[in-house]
């Protein structure tokens, strides 16, 4: 184990370098059984895309004017902490019903319906509305499973159905003690320390020190699903016009942008396999029609992740848009429409920029009944 500072600043360097993530990504991919992206749709998807981010408004968590349950008003210090702190928790966002039918979670919260990673927000914030200040350390070191099932409660029932909650708690406890011990109980203090890279040849990047540090909480190597995410919400919250002081636009700046990965979750490769980017194989097929499963760490999770990856990377360069503006719009895509979509249904109904080519809608009719595919995981 990897207990000292000396130690922690070591593996930071030598286990979590931008270059060894991307080959261990490329070596996922070799000989690879169960994902194979299908480059002449990517293409097609990149045409169309090419429009649709053109009008894009950004996720709900840029705009307290619209969603002011789920966006801080204002850009500061105390928002970096509350994002690195959900961010932690936007995983597992999934549930199955009394009949075991797999649908998205959702909660209620003053009178209205939150899904997936709107409720997580929309939980944390009201907990700090009602005045639990999750933003001190203190105070998250010490938090029970019963504060956690209290933060994520739903008021229109009473119930807690989100899964993992001891995770949950596991990640609280995490943040706030290892806040306290290494980073004056901030996580500006780790930005500070990074100044402005995700990936530092000393091992100091913001992702390789949420690695390192929070094992826990961050901890999804190579992927690093919620440590890309997060450094790259707080970076498009600059430009939304949102009140922002100075050190905020300090703190969340990024010198090697060209990093960033997109990530690998469930709703973007669901989105892939809906309009046929991805081929799969009969098993992953099987697993997503069904509803089964998948082993975490297996070779099925891994390809279809490691593809993801580099799909996500292909569409940027086709649409000349960063990774993380193509990141936003796939995670909508599956978010906002797949999710909904039906065969058969019209543009009036739900509007999507792809049907007209969604191999899923309009050839291979059984990928709609696909899912996303289900692991439990505490890193998406």
């Amino acid at each position: 184990m990897f207990t000292s500072l000396g130690d922690l600043v070591k593996r930071g360097k030598e286990m979590y370098a931008r270059e060894e993530m991307m080959r261990q990504i490329s070596q996922l991919m070799e000989d690879a059984e169960h994902v194979c992206i299908m480059r002449p749709q990517l293409r097609q998807i990149a045409e169309e895309m090419r429009g649709a981010l053109e009008t894009d408004e950004g996720s709900f968590l840029h705009d307290p004017k619209r969603y002011p349950y789920e966006s801080p008003a204002k850009n500061d210090e105390e928002t970096i902490q509350f994002f690195y702190i959900l961010g932690s928790q936007n995983f597992c966002i999934w549930r199955r019903d009394r009949k075991g039918d797999v649908e998205a979670w959702d909660i209620h919260i003053n009178g209205q319906r939150f899904v997936g990673a709107r409720g997580v927000t929309a939980a944390n914030m009201r907990a700090l509305r009602i005045g639990k200040n999750l933003l001190d350390p203190a105070c998250l070191s010490q938090l029970t499973l019963k504060d956690v099932e209290d933060i994520y409660r739903d008021e229109e029932t009473g119930q807690v159905n989100l899964q993992l909650l001891p995770e949950r708690q596991a990640k609280f406890n995490e943040i706030g003690s290892v806040l306290q011990e290494h980073f004056n109980g901030s996580f500006t203090t780790l930005l500070q320390r990074a100044e402005g890279y995700l990936f530092r040849e000393d091992g100091q990047g913001i992702v390789q020190q949420l690695l390192t540090y929070f094992p826990l909480s961050y901890g999804d190597w190579p992927f690093c699903k919620l440590a890309m995410l997060t450094p790259a919400l707080l970076y498009h919250r600059r430009d939304k016009g949102i009140p922002t002081t100075e050190e905020y636009l300090s703190l969340t700046n990024i010198n090697d942008f060209d990093n960033f990965e997109i990530p690998a979750d469930y709703y973007i490769p669901f989105f892939f396999i809906r309009v046929g980017v991805f081929a799969v194989s009969d098993a992953l097929e099987s697993h997503l029609r069904e509803r089964k499963l998948i082993e975490r760490d297996s070779r099925m999770e891994k390809e279809y992740r490691a593809f993801t990856m580099v799909a996500g990377r292909e569409l940027a360069k086709l649409t000349g848009r960063r990774v993380t503006e193509v990141d936003t719009e796939c995670w909508k895509a599956g978010y906002l429409r797949c999710r909904l979509c039906q065969p058969g249904i019209s543009d009036e109904e739900l509007p999507c920029p792809y049907r007209r080519i969604c191999k899923g809608f309009n050839e291979e009719k059984g990928l709609m009944d696909l899912r996303w595919p289900l692991v439990m995981t505490t890193c998406y």
